[in-house]
């Protein structure tokens, strides 16, 4: 939790270092916080940064835990799609491999 803090004022000092608010979210998804991570990870996504492969496992992982399964399968495809091997595993084990979530 003390190094959520250090993350946090460095992300006020230079907003424009991702990095820090890379470190953010996955402070948060380690902390089980899965409301702060989907809201961190947007924020992220929406500034305009695309999401690397292990970002959208992380983001995939998060919808999960809040029980978003459709989304999640679409964050775990991108995922796979830029070969990030554990989103292949996640497609198999939350059944994101159907008709209706491949897209």
């Amino acid at each position: 939790v003390e190094a959520l803090e250090d993350f946090k004022r460095a992300y006020e000092l230079t907003p424009l270092n991702r990095i820090n608010q890379d470190n953010i979210a996955f402070t948060y998804f380690n902390l089980k916080n899965w409301d702060l991570t989907f809201q961190t990870l947007n924020s992220i996504e929406n500034s305009g940064h695309i999401l690397n492969g292990y970002q959208n496992y992380m983001y995939g992982l998060t919808l999960i835990n809040l029980v978003q399964y459709a989304k999640a399968c679409k964050r775990f495809n991108l995922s796979n799609s830029m070969d990030f091997t554990p989103a292949k595993e996640a497609l198999i084990i939350y059944n994101c491999i159907t008709s209706d979530n491949k897209n």
